[in-house]
């Protein structure tokens, strides 16, 4: 499990994430995917799908964690042990966080001309 993108001031990007707070992240992915939908048994959507759950999941996991407390992830980058303290907020603040960081993710994003052709392969 690694940081990809970090718009929470949380570890830094490439990182590999241990633990957060007193949840590995492998107990993390096993209760999100509880929660993963497996359409005709599609086993690899579900393992997909986890990472979407990951919030409701923590939530879940540890019911009296409040807006405002603090939180702790473990992770590892570069070989060396660290971890960051990252103070929860409520969805709609993490909703708002998101978009802001999608708005300034889309201002980097070079648009296509109309008269190119894209292949993907």
């Amino acid at each position: 499990f690694y940081v990809k993108e970090n718009y929470i001031s949380g570890p830094p990007v490439g990182s590999e994430i241990l633990s957060i707070g007193k949840l590995s992240m492998t107990e993390l992915h096993t209760h999100a995917k509880e929660w993963s939908v497996d359409e005709g048994h599609a086993m690899h959507a579900s393992e997909e799908a986890a990472s979407y759950y990951y919030t409701p999941s923590q939530f879940f996991a540890n019911p009296t964690q409040y807006e405002g407390d603090l939180e702790t992830i473990t992770f590892q980058l570069n070989g060396k042990l660290d971890s960051a303290i990252v103070q929860l907020v409520g969805l709609k603040d993490l909703q708002k966080i998101r978009r802001e960081h999608f708005k300034k993710s889309k201002k980097n994003i070079n648009p296509i001309p109309t008269n190119s052709l894209q292949l993907t392969i």
